[in-house]
């Protein structure tokens, strides 16, 4: 996904591969917002209060899962 580039002087920074990449990472990104976003508001505003709160709740456990993932990789 990103490049590291680096002069003698300067610290590693990552960088995109390409600009196309970094235009899939961003659309890809507000895709996945809008769906955590407005499909708990959707299924609520129906009736779906209890699938509502069990959703919520797994985002949490996978994101927690993913956010322990990453430390413990790095």
């Amino acid at each position: 996904m990103a490049n590291i580039r680096s002069t003698k002087n300067q610290r590693l920074l990552p960088v995109w591969s390409s600009k196309m990449a970094f235009i899939f990472a961003a659309v890809g990104g507000a895709v996945g917002f809008a769906n955590f976003w407005r499909f708990p508001f959707l299924v609520g505003e129906n009736g779906g209060g209890v699938f509502v709160l069990v959703y919520i709740f797994w985002v949490a456990v996978l994101s927690a899962a993913c956010v322990i993932l990453s430390v413990v990789k790095s």
